[in-house]
């Protein structure tokens, strides 16, 4: 009895052992380690009344993807030189290019990482100067180093 229980074992655990691989496409590697495009969101925040009459803050978020274009300009020392022009004159708001949210569309399943004391994208910092970013695809064989530098028209 217990020989046939540990066959039927090693039956079970060879046959799901041995179907891991069987019929699976294996996953794309992703090699790509580009900066596609590059914008702000403004944050601001706002004093509300409630209905109480009391008062409270609301952070007021405003994607400015519409009024920003990005272009690469080819590249210089090493990294990849970038522009993102910002219309002001489509801008809802003043816009404090020292406070800001930077945003960014990269490769598929590649990360993004600031270097030389760039702010980090998706929190508020300072774009006045220019901004340099590291991009590493997926399979980490490959990285681009990219400079924003922001024109204000």
């Amino acid at each position: 009895m217990k020989k046939s229980i540990l066959y039927l074992f090693l039956l079970l655990t060879s046959f799901t052992l041995g179907s891991c691989k069987m019929g699976l496409d294996d996953l794309p590697t992703f090699e790509e380690a580009e900066l596609l495009n590059f914008w702000f969101e403004h944050r601001e925040v706002v004093e509300k009344t409630a209905p109480d009459g009391s008062k409270y803050e609301q952070v007021v978020f405003t994607d400015l993807k519409e009024i920003c274009s990005f272009k690469q300009l080819g590249e210089s020392d090493g990294y990849v030189q970038c522009e993102v022009v910002v219309n002001t004159q489509a801008s809802p708001k003043s816009l404090d290019m020292s406070n800001i949210v930077g945003k960014a569309t990269i490769s598929t399943a590649a990360y993004i990482q600031p270097i030389d004391g760039s702010p980090q994208l998706g929190g508020l910092g300072n774009f006045t100067a220019p901004t340099k970013y590291l991009v590493t695809s997926a399979d980490q064989n490959n990285a681009k180093k990219y400079v924003i530098n922001v024109v204000l028209k």
